[in-house]
């Protein structure tokens, strides 16, 4: 009930002046304040609503033109998150209509017929009653609890409306999705209640950026958007976009703490980027992605690029998850030479995609898309027994005794039953453990210690080889992995491509060599493509070298074919220990060889 004294602000749309003066004169009947505003048609009703705070709204159901529920639905999308305190007025009584009049949206109903100041009266009462309860549950179910900024539903349906509006007066707007950088590190240095402290704040500074008729949501989590007009009295859209990121630049200080976060917000114009919600939704979430992936506290606008990208990734990631490794799907071998034996001392597996439609996909292209999609297992266990399978068929042939080296993702280090994967593979092929040499990536050892220092300790026990690969792009020591059971380190080949010319990487390679000697940790070189270099390394003392200098990565057939000419001479025939034989592909793809004695 409402308080008598309060006065209503009353809205009567009516197209009939008699039905409007009979409703008038009831009103003014009863012991209370109204503050009534006539119009006599939809247009000019949903005008009223849209301009003027009203409380309480009595609607003639039958008019020309525009109905009264068709005025009701307008008045709702215009104002979404608004409950409405809506009496229809019928001339007709039939339950059928009465239902269908409450379906529609309606508070109550009142038959012209029998309308009197008294249930006129309780009408009214009603409908701002169920109005304020309404409006109690809309704001739960619309609202963030935290924050108090609209929720992830009611941002959708304010959405909706700009793009309506954009389509009936031409006016543009932009869409603005925000994910908050560092924001776990809150939670778990700080707590959880230090995370919302950080999502309330953020919230205030992104609602003092805006202007009045913008829109500040929180999505979820850490995500939130932002609704503006294309057109703020001058200031643009990137001008925005800057602050916003300034903005949150700045400090967090909680409890005492300082904290920086910043944000990677993806942006999308509307109707430019998207003519549906879903689809402005969909390409501001590609410009996030987009902003996150390019570094930290960034922000990109949507262009077609990504969308094309975006759709290439999908396709990418619904091909992984047919599992047609052995119609698409083949592994190479890039050999490693130790020089100073003049021997060949293993091959990389590598893995080569040729895809019946995409054509050839770069592994560094899929295996991040498999790694993300968690399809990277089922790839790593086909070709973990694929190399071990090949391995073990060529030491029957003049590279008996070369092992074969695999490349091991985080994601299978972290797989509690890995080490038994590895043992069925090698028990399924025959190969002997001592032939097989896992990868894994400085990076990985680096962020996961725990975990990974048991999976490779598991593998040790069996009797593989344990290699840390791309060394000195993780920022660890040699130190932290003489603690690991590691046999090999390779050194990243960003360090050898300049070697020669570049004298802090001739300083890191010197140190990664001396140590790793002394440690008893053979150094492999990775990405030699020249006989300068290869010299150098072999002075520094770096006794297993690979690269394009000796051979590219080859099939398996061609593999065994270049191990056949490289290792089946007469051993009079072969060159100096001090000067490797250098063996390639010949533009015409025949296999060719040229000797330094």
């Amino acid at each position: 009930m409402t308080n008598p004294d309060t006065p209503i602000r009353l809205l009567i749309v009516d197209d009939d002046d008699v039905d409007r003066e009979i409703t008038r004169r009831a009103l003014k009947r009863m012991k209370r304040t109204f503050h009534v505003t006539e119009v006599s048609d939809g247009e000019a009703a949903i005008e009223m609503w849209r301009d003027t705070p009203i409380d309480c709204v009595l609607l003639d159901y039958w008019m020309q033109g525009m109905n009264g529920d068709e005025v009701f639905q307008q008045m709702m999308m215009i104002r979404p998150d608004t409950a409405i305190a809506a009496i229809f007025l019928t001339g007709h009584s039939d339950d059928t209509q009465a239902g269908s009049l409450i379906k529609a949206g309606a508070c109550d109903y009142v038959s012209k017929h029998e309308m009197t100041p008294d249930v006129l009266s309780r009408a009214i009462d009603y409908a701002l009653a169920r109005k304020c309860h309404f409006e109690q549950l809309n704001y739960l179910a619309t609202r963030d609890i935290l924050t108090g900024l609209p929720n992830r539903a009611l941002f959708s349906l304010f959405l909706e409306q700009a793009i309506a509006r954009t389509q009936r007066e031409q006016k543009e707007f932009a869409l603005f999705l925000l994910d908050m950088d560092r924001f776990k590190n809150v939670n778990d240095t700080l707590g959880h209640h230090a995370g919302d402290q950080v999502l309330v704040e953020t919230a205030q500074r992104l609602e003092s950026l805006i202007q009045t008729h913008d829109t500040v949501a929180r999505l979820g989590g850490d995500e939130f958007a932002v609704l503006a007009d294309l057109v703020h009295e001058g200031a643009s859209i990137t001008a925005l976009a800057e602050r916003i990121s300034l903005e949150l630049q700045r400090s967090f200080v909680i409890d005492g703490q300082e904290c920086y976060l910043g944000a990677s917000v993806g942006i999308a114009l509307g109707p430019k980027d998207g003519k549906t919600s879903e689809e402005l939704l969909r390409n501001a979430d590609l410009a996030q992605a987009k902003a996150k992936q390019d570094g930290l506290s960034r922000y990109f606008f949507f262009d077609e690029d990504m969308r094309v990208l975006a759709e290439r990734r999908r396709q990418i990631e619904t091909s992984l998850r047919y599992n047609r490794w052995d119609t698409e799907f083949d592994v190479y071998y890039q050999p490693r030479i130790d020089p100073i034996h003049n021997r060949v001392a293993s091959a990389e597996a590598l893995l080569r995609w040729q895809h019946p439609t995409l054509g050839t996909i770069s592994p560094i292209e899929f295996i991040p898309i498999a790694e993300s999609s968690r399809q990277i297992a089922s790839i790593g266990r086909w070709i973990l027994k694929k190399a071990c399978l090949h391995c073990a068929e060529w030491q029957h042939s003049p590279l008996k005794g070369t092992g074969v080296s695999v490349n091991v993702s985080p994601i299978q280090l972290k797989d509690a039953r890995f080490a038994e994967v590895v043992a069925d593979a090698l028990a399924e092929t025959g190969l002997s453990a001592s032939l097989l040499e896992l990868e894994v990536t400085e990076t990985a050892v680096m962020d996961n210690q725990t975990t990974v220092v048991e999976a490779l300790n598991e593998l040790a026990a069996i009797g593989v080889g344990i290699s840390i690969d791309d060394f000195g792009t993780g920022y660890s020591s040699l130190a932290r992995l003489h603690r690991l059971p590691v046999d090999k380190i390779k050194i990243d080949r960003s360090f050898v491509t300049d070697l020669m010319h570049d004298r802090v990487s001739r300083l890191i390679i010197e140190s990664i060599i001396s140590l790793g000697n002394q440690m008893n940790i053979t150094i492999v070189a990775e990405g030699v493509e020249d006989e300068t270099t290869l010299q150098r390394l072999v002075q520094l003392g770096c006794y297993e070298i690979q690269g394009y200098y000796f051979s590219r990565p080859l099939p398996f057939d061609h593999f065994v074919e270049w191990g056949n000419i490289q290792l089946g001479i007469d051993q009079t025939q072969r060159i100096a220990p001090s000067m490797p034989s250098r063996v390639f592909l010949s533009q015409s793809g025949r296999f060719g060889s040229s000797w330094t004695n």
